[in-house]
């Protein structure tokens, strides 16, 4: 179910849609931001991957960090709940 506030309109059985068809259609969210957000997540996890075996150069880390707050705020919005906990998967490693 989504509520949009701003036209106080309910929307109901949107179960059989894709995050991302939602997004693209009702909240006008373009194609190229979902696959730039996906880009970036094989990208975060890769980096997670160097740094678990220690071998991040300082612009990685760098990276990681940009990264990390990016797509802490938009993979909910955009992405599947797969992709979020593929990020949260590889998120975890840095706090552990």
């Amino acid at each position: 179910m989504i509520y949009d506030l701003e036209k106080r309109v309910r929307l109901t059985n949107l179960s059989e849609l894709s995050p991302d068809k939602i997004n693209e259609n009702y909240f006008g969210k373009d194609l190229s931001d979902v696959e730039e957000a996906k880009v970036e997540l094989k990208e975060f996890e890769q980096l997670i991957k160097k740094y678990r075996n220690d071998d991040l150069s300082e612009e990685e880390e760098i990276r990681v960090a940009e990264l990390e707050v990016k797509l802490n705020k938009l993979i909910p919005y955009l992405l599947s709940d797969e992709h979020l906990i593929k990020f949260r998967e590889s998120q975890k490693y840095l706090y552990e």
